[in-house]
């Protein structure tokens, strides 16, 4: 409407920090330095990648509810009712053995019949894709994020696509 552009500038560097934000906040208020922690996050618990009877997958169970959801949904209450587990606080104070309990309860399906049991009750549940699955995921070719780029040494090769959509620029599916 304006007649005018604008510059669309998105950082490699800005978007890792900006994927700090846990960390780097509370490095910033209390001086702090984070560890490593593997997969979980380090404020909620259950929030990590779990073995299931086959492969991996992810749960996140942020608040009590989707707590007492899981728990139900493993055919473990049981967990619910540990006073180890009792509050966020508490899970977290014993995320260690919380994730075993959590990964004997998965021992008994696979991470397939869990995502899909997990996701129908509610609870944030996703596998852990290796790259082929990765690839084929529906959602990155509906983003275009697989992309063909012709060379004129090497030829036809598949590549990642471009991150950063702006409506009204379309997006090419070769470079």
């Amino acid at each position: 409407k304006s007649g005018q552009g604008r510059l669309v500038d998105i950082g490699m560097l800005d978007c890792m920090v900006a994927l700090l934000e846990n960390g780097l906040v509370r490095y910033l208020s209390t001086g702090e330095v984070p560890e490593p922690l593997g997969s979980r996050h380090p404020s909620i618990t259950p929030f990590d990648a779990f073995k299931a009877k086959d492969d991996w997958l992810v749960i996140g169970a942020a608040n009590d509810h989707l707590f007492a959801t899981l728990c139900n949904a493993l055919g473990a209450p049981g967990l619910c009712a540990d006073p180890r587990y009792r509050s966020m606080q508490t899970r977290l104070d014993n995320h260690i053995s919380l994730k075993a309990d959590i990964e004997e309860a998965l021992s008994v399906a696979t991470a397939q019949e869990w995502v899909a049991r997990l996701t129908a009750a509610g609870v944030p549940a996703a596998p852990i894709n290796k790259m082929p699955q990765a690839a084929e995921n529906p959602q990155i070719s509906a983003r275009n994020m697989i992309v063909t780029l012709h060379d004129p040494e090497m030829g036809e090769l598949k590549v990642c696509g471009n991150p950063i959509k702006v409506s009204g620029y379309p997006d090419s599916t070769e470079r």
